[in-house]
């Protein structure tokens, strides 16, 4: 069974929707006018490699973006995003009903202008289908 990239974003969405169920994932590109507060989500820095011909390798940070009620204020409401996200993705996140990533470490920023960014990189190897 091969894991597709797209599945990994969807449980991260998924897992967020559960979490945050009152603040929007927004899809929209940056320049376009977007809902406060709201989350974006993105897979990037991805990395495949054979592994003993028969594996594949596969590199990945996933993002998760955090834009807070009010532009360049919310250090508290930054702060409790950051506890929940923790509580949400530290351990497992079920990609699959039988495939799971284990999260043991996330790492936040923020950027000038005051939006979070949690990353955490991964990586599993996979039999070539």
């Amino acid at each position: 069974l091969m894991i597709k990239l797209s599945q990994i974003l969807k449980a991260v969405n998924t897992k967020l929707k559960e979490t945050f169920p009152k603040i929007e994932i927004d899809s929209k590109d940056l320049s376009e006018k977007f809902n406060r507060p709201s989350f974006r989500t993105e897979l990037d820095g991805l990395k495949t490699s054979a592994f003993m011909t028969t594996f594949k390798e596969r590199h990945f940070t996933i993002r998760i973006y955090f834009y807070t009620t009010s532009a360049n204020k919310g250090r508290e409401e930054r702060l409790k995003i950051s506890d929940e996200i923790e509580n949400a993705f530290l351990g497992t996140l079920w990609i699959t009903d039988t495939f799971a990533i284990p999260i043991d470490e996330i790492e936040f920023e923020e950027t000038e202008d005051g939006v979070l960014i949690a990353s955490f990189r991964k990586c599993f190897i996979q039999m070539y289908p």
